[in-house]
């Protein structure tokens, strides 16, 4: 089937003109050699030009001043058609990336939409040589192309295969972390024998990870984890030891540097310290292993979830020996919050989390540190835009309100904004999300904003003006934004739900006063 018929010129009489055009291929041979030309892999720009003048000719038959049928069947042509690139303009643009080594990001791209025009032995010959090259994002974008482009490699080109094994295993143990994870997702994806080689990479890499020597740590870790997630039946047992005594228990409960007491809230990348990079890297492993596992039974999730939450509740600083700088403490909250909101992402773990590590990990966007709120912001709205997370994740944005910096507080309502709308139209495209609109219409996620706000530490006196006036601003931020449009009469929707919300008792803390307290006040600020 052709993509994008709701862009054509004409989109309500597309599905009448598809039936034509198919009943004209069914009737004139010639018309079905020139389509099979055209999309074949190996057809040439030259030849696509040709057969879309000739298919198009064929069709302006009877002459009409316009005919939308014909200007349909022109924008599908051209849609699919290899107008400018093929495996020529490829070979041209690598000799050309040889020199000009700034194109091979450019290449990496076209290598998504054109895979089939790469496979040559003489642009892999090339992309050899840029894997060759000091220049690590040119040897990045290179294995990027061969992930992409090269599952023929095995079968059709022995040599270019017998010189790319060695280049891929010596980048996952010892390149840059990109090129390392690229070098890992490669393997899998064009190797017949990925198993053997990614055992080759793991068992090295396993035996000799040394906490003592955090800068040497950063690739292994990012291989370990990504082998751990594309081959979860061969690695996830023998991942559990080394997280268990090595991740754990060797690098995060541990701090064997003292950190910079300059006293600021972020740095930049290149200012972070060594092991807190290795430490930000384990947290990511971490959630990488269990992403693969997709399974509970050996309870290892909720273990990684008490950790993570152990840091958050420390600020940053698990091992409390204040050895560690503000800055790196901020870094280890930031990658702490957002491994719970990758694990929220995957339903067998998302069940499991507790609503305080849930409360927790929402509350990373009121954090002292601009970046860390920054950055956990678009990690979330991100997820959210794809419907990634749960709902109660949206309720989240409501905290923002008390953002001290108004661009926050902006980029939050655009977010809420966008991410309401997301939700609206997929429910009016898709009949079967009816079924499950609990947990996509974007309206309820009243109740979990009004018990996210009523665990809120900064709420702590029910009666305090001030605090009132806060949760007032958290409430209004979000129900100000779903009120925008009167979507399906939603207002006498909320106002039902609000008023429901108040005859109930908080289930997390049932005999809490404070958190039931917010309960009657949703009356009064509503």
């Amino acid at each position: 089937g052709f993509g994008g018929l709701e862009n054509l010129p004409d989109a309500g009489k597309a599905q009448d003109f598809m039936k034509r055009f198919n009943q004209v291929l069914g009737e004139d041979e010639k018309l079905r050699v020139q389509l099979d030309t055209l999309i074949s892999p190996t057809c040439s720009c030259k030849q696509a030009e040709l057969c879309v003048r000739e298919i198009t000719r064929k069709l302006a038959f009877p002459k009409q001043p316009t005919n939308p049928f014909l200007e349909m069947v022109k924008f599908l042509l051209e849609r699919i058609a290899p107008v400018h690139i093929d495996s020529e303009a490829i070979r041209y643009i690598n000799g050309v990336c040889v020199v000009i080594s700034a194109q091979c990001s450019g290449l990496a791209v076209l290598s998504f939409t054109h895979p089939t025009a790469f496979h040559s032995a003489e642009t892999y010959e090339s992309l050899l040589q840029c894997l060759k090259m000091e220049d690590d994002k040119v040897a990045e974008a290179a294995i990027q192309i061969f992930r992409n482009t090269g599952q023929k490699i095995e079968t059709e080109l022995q040599q270019i295969r017998s010189t790319l094994i060695p280049v891929l295993h010596q980048k996952a143990k010892r390149g840059t972390p990109h090129q390392a994870k690229q070098a890992v997702h490669c393997i899998h994806a064009i190797f017949c024998n990925k198993e053997v080689q990614l055992a080759q990479i793991f068992e090295p890499l396993s035996r000799s990870l040394n906490a003592d020597v955090p800068e040497q740590l950063i690739t292994p870790l990012v291989s370990l984890g990504h082998i751990s997630l594309l081959a979860p039946d061969q690695f996830a047992s023998p991942m559990k030891a080394i997280v268990a005594n090595f991740i754990v228990k060797d690098l995060l409960m541990n701090d064997r540097s003292v950190g910079n007491k300059n006293g600021k809230l972020w740095t930049s990348d290149e200012e972070v310290s060594p092991e807190v990079l290795a430490k930000v890297q384990a947290i990511k492993l971490l959630v990488r292993w269990l992403l693969g596992m997709k399974n509970n039974q050996s309870k290892s999730a909720n273990s990684t979830l008490r950790l993570l939450s152990a840091m958050l509740v420390s600020e940053g600083d698990l091992t409390e020996q204040k050895k560690i700088s503000k800055s790196d403490m901020s870094r280890l909250r930031l990658a702490a919050g957002g491994a719970i909101m990758k694990l929220a992402q995957e339903p067998v773990y998302h069940d499991i989390i507790t609503p305080e590590q849930f409360q927790l990990c929402g509350l990373v966007i009121n954090d002292e540190c601009y970046q860390v709120r920054q950055i956990f912001a678009q990690k979330l709205h991100l997820a959210l835009v794809k419907l990634l997370l749960p709902l109660e994740y949206l309720a989240v944005f409501s905290l923002c309100a008390k953002d001290p910096v108004k661009e926050r507080r902006a980029h939050a309502r655009q977010c809420l904004l966008k991410n309401i709308s997301i939700r609206r139209e997929f429910i009016n495209n898709n009949p079967l999300a009816h079924d499950k609109m609990m947990s996509l219409l974007p309206e309820y996620v009243v109740p979990y904003m009004i018990h996210l706000l009523a665990h809120d530490p900064d709420f702590t006196k029910p009666q305090d003006f001030e605090q009132l006036r806060d949760l007032k601003e958290c409430l209004w931020f979000m129900l100000e934004v779903l009120m925008v449009q009167n979507e399906n009469n939603s207002h006498a929707f909320l106002r039902k739900m609000v008023e429901n919300i108040k005859q109930t008792k908080d289930a997390q803390c049932p005999d809490d006063p404070k958190a039931n307290e917010v309960h009657t006040h949703t009356h009064t600020v509503s």
